[in-house]
């Protein structure tokens, strides 16, 4: 990520005439569509960017033809997906960040990635 790219994430299959699902990355200074396409299954309800990462939670299932359900880590720079994966068991609504805490809050109600749950709720501790 550099201080030109805006990242968005919604209900979307194209910017501009350019294939893109439901996740995009626009050079700001030139309004151009990044080449940067991590290529998400269903839709992106949130996106969180927090010490060199992408945090995206949604209704997708996958990104980057890999398993991600409702939440991925994602690279800013060349779209691979990281290690985090709670693995929730429905849709992630929102992300937030304190210091080293990951919190999502959603309708799932379980996650088997570790991190604390509360039901809708989980926190993660990113320093691990």
């Amino acid at each position: 990520m550099n201080n030109t790219d805006l990242y968005a994430g919604g209900n979307f299959t194209s910017v501009g005439g350019t294939t893109r699902n439901y996740l995009a990355s626009i050079n700001t200074s030139s309004g151009a569509l990044n080449t940067w396409d991590p290529n998400a299954n269903a839709e992106v309800k949130s996106l969180l960017y927090h010490n060199n990462t992408l945090y995206a939670g949604g209704t997708f299932t996958n990104i980057n033809s890999l398993p991600r359900n409702y939440f991925a880590a994602i690279d800013p720079s060349n779209a691979t997906i990281g290690g985090l994966d709670p693995n929730f068991n429905s849709h992630v609504y929102s992300l937030a960040a304190d210091n080293n805490i990951l919190y999502a809050g959603g309708y799932f109600t379980t996650a088997n990635g570790g991190g604390t749950i509360r039901n809708h709720v989980a926190a993660f501790d990113l320093s691990n």
